[in-house]
């Protein structure tokens, strides 16, 4: 179909293959009477718009080809892995001012209504890619953008996650826009429609059941269903992934906007909750927070609150007590480390903490020693099960070792990071103590190509030779990508315990327990990465000094 506006062709390219890592061959389950991958495809080729199914020209997606011919769905095979090339290759024959919708097959409750929408605003829009917006459930979603965009993309995109993922390209360097179209009921960012485990299509199936014609219902009465089923639960196995416990959630992005590289603000707090809620059931056993975090702790707090999580997964900071200095009376400093931990205790809804880290290592000796006496106190009272420290340098670590009391590790460690192999005995000795790594990213710029995302002050000859040494090992220990190799390393060393990786919607957490499930590196691979990074420069190393 052309569009009656400016006589643009519109083509629906709808995402689809058979090795769904979590799901296998979810794209052939059946719901109401349909393969999932048919049904989306008759349910938004209502639109109008031409509509095909690219899914990859392997063996394993023939079954997949032959159904969707069977029923009449038009079908283009590429590449399995270069997705960027199988859109490219599925839209050749379209001009430059013409449209691409991408869809994917595991979210059936898109319609022929909801994509006509979008494509009418983004012509509107005169933008390059328009997005849906983040108020709308998690599912109903659909990614329109020009012809010339994505080939810009392939053109210039270089990085296997552009590539596998088809638009970050687009949304980093064309001009964009979100959606404004809402449903009347609001932010429902918390509504999951999307088809990614057994529970969701248990739940799919019950929904679709209660239409009477799956192809025409509305997407918005699909969503009223949705809601109304959505305080069933499912049991969730309390024996989760061994490789996905290792991954610790970092809630800062949940409380407030954080990190060099991040371009999004916060989630909603209904967002931030539906995406610990989908961490937990993913397997995640601890999540990472701080007093400074903003309202982290509000959303943690909330979800132990509802039954969402159990109780004894956060681990918090303690504030980092600004209003406090060496001429404070003992007085003052009580009142602002108990005010800190009875607020944490307070939005947690906990009667006590699991763990609490200083947030400043000095806290264990300035002002005499007494915000750490105070804090041995609280412990000793049944208010905190386990204490521990945040570290940013070695000197920090020695400091701490040399307490008793100290049950519990935050240490910045990653791939570029050896300041730490001095101290690893010291590190390893100790049966009670728990190490958690943050920084695994570098506040994300280990995976950006991109000088301005780096500090400043960083030498552009050191700059280049770091960008070729992680793309090289990222060949050469057969990684898809940046963010596998770094996640790899840590999960391949020994000492580490937990993994703190910050994410702030679904996508990311989609794509991390990806990562956690992949093999780590072997002790060999992770030799050779230890040995391309020696003695970076420590303003590199830790963020607070960019």
């Amino acid at each position: 179909m052309v569009s009656s506006q400016n006589e643009r062709q519109v083509r629906i390219v709808i995402q689809a293959r058979t090795s769904s890592s979590r799901l296998p061959a979810k794209s052939l389950l059946p719901i109401a009477d349909f393969p999932l991958s048919v049904l989306v495809a008759k349910r938004v080729s209502k639109s109008g718009f031409e509509t095909i199914v690219a899914t990859s020209d392997q063996s394993s997606d023939d079954y997949l080809s032959e159904t969707l011919q069977r029923h009449g769905v038009d079908v283009f095979r590429g590449s399995l892995s270069n997705v960027l090339g199988r859109f490219g290759s599925a839209t050749k024959d379209l001009a430059e001012n013409d449209i691409c919708v991408r869809m994917t097959a595991d979210n059936p409750v898109p319609d022929g209504a909801f994509v006509k929408i979008l494509v009418d605003e983004f012509i509107a829009s005169e933008a390059d890619y328009l997005n849906t917006a983040k108020e709308l459930p998690y599912g109903l979603a659909a990614e329109v953008f020009s012809v010339k965009a994505l080939r810009q993309a392939l053109a210039n995109a270089d990085s296997n996650y552009d590539i596998e993922h088809v638009t970050p390209w687009i949304r980093e360097h064309c001009h964009w826009q979100r959606s404004r179209y809402m449903l009347s009921a609001g932010d429902l960012s918390d509504v999951r429609c999307t088809l990614d485990t057994f529970e969701d299509y248990c739940k799919l199936t019950k929904i679709f059941k209660c239409a009477e014609d799956p192809v025409s219902v509305a997407h918005s009465n699909l969503v009223e269903l949705i809601i109304e089923n959505k305080d069933e639960t499912v049991e969730v196995s309390e024996q989760p992934d061994n490789a996905v416990r290792d991954l610790v959630l970092g809630t800062a992005q949940l409380g407030l906007r954080y990190g060099k590289t991040n371009r999004s603000d916060k989630p909603s707090k209904a967002a931030a909750l539906h995406l610990v809620e989908q961490a937990y059931k993913m397997g995640v056993r601890a999540f990472d927070t701080a007093r400074g975090y903003g309202t982290s702790e509000s959303v943690l707090g909330t979800a132990i609150e509802q039954g969402i999580i159990p109780n004894g997964l956060p681990i918090t900071k303690l504030s980092t007590l600004t209003e406090i200095n060496e001429n404070s009376t003992r007085a003052e400093i009580s009142q602002q480390v108990e005010l800190s931990v009875y607020k944490s205790l307070h939005h947690l809804k906990l009667s006590r903490l699991p763990v609490l880290l200083l947030h400043r290592a000095e806290h264990i000796h300035v002002c005499n020693g007494q915000i750490w006496k105070v804090l041995k106190g609280l412990k000793a009272d049944g208010l905190i099960d386990k204490l521990g420290v945040s570290l940013q340098s070695c000197t920090e670590l020695d400091l701490a070792l040399a307490e008793p009391e100290i049950e519990h590790l935050q240490i910045p460690f990653n791939i570029l990071d050896d300041r730490w192999d001095a101290h690893l005995e010291a590190i390893k000795k100790p049966e009670n103590l728990t190490i958690h790594v943050r920084s695994a990213f570098l506040q994300g710029i280990l995976l950006s190509k991109s000088r301005s995302d780096w500090p400043a002050q960083l030498d552009d000859a050191l700059w280049d030779s770091i960008q070729g040494k992680l793309d090289d090992l990222v060949k050469t220990t057969g990684r898809c990508d940046r963010a596998d190799l770094c996640i790899a390393f840590l999960r391949s060393t020994d000492w580490i315990d937990g993994i703190v990786v910050g994410m702030e919607d679904l996508e990311q957490l989609d794509q991390n327990i990806t990562l956690f499930k992949e093999k780590p590196l072997t002790s060999d691979e992770n030799a050779l990465v230890r040995q391309q990074f020696k003695n970076l420069p420590e303003f590199l190393l830790n963020p607070a000094l960019w």
